[in-house]
């Protein structure tokens, strides 16, 4: 999906990069990172779908409230961390499930 979003390149202010909602994703595994522990790091599992790995910027003020399912809405990204490339969810905004 990631190889086919990248046909829609260049984005930015006239042509946005596409935008996801998935509902009711279970929380696998969650902390914070970066300075000051500003950032939420998630692991987000939906049903039959293998957990992916997730960051939320500046959304490090969840961690102690986040409920065990929740909804979000991202960008799909590839983390490239030491040679690995990762498929990762940019979230941009999280609430517990409806």
């Amino acid at each position: 999906l990631v190889q086919e979003l990248a046909i829609l390149e260049p984005t930015g202010h006239h042509n946005p990069k596409p935008i996801f909602l998935t509902r009711n994703v279970n929380v696998v595994d969650k902390r914070t990172v970066g300075a000051k522990d500003a950032h939420l790091k998630l692991k987000l599992a939906a049903d039959r779908v293998a957990p992916i790995d997730a960051i939320g910027f500046r959304l490090g003020r969840w961690l102690i409230d986040l409920p065990d399912c929740v909804d979000v809405v991202y960008e799909l990204d590839v983390n490239v961390w030491q040679g690995r490339r990762n498929l990762q969810m940019n979230i941009l905004d999280i609430r517990p499930a409806t």
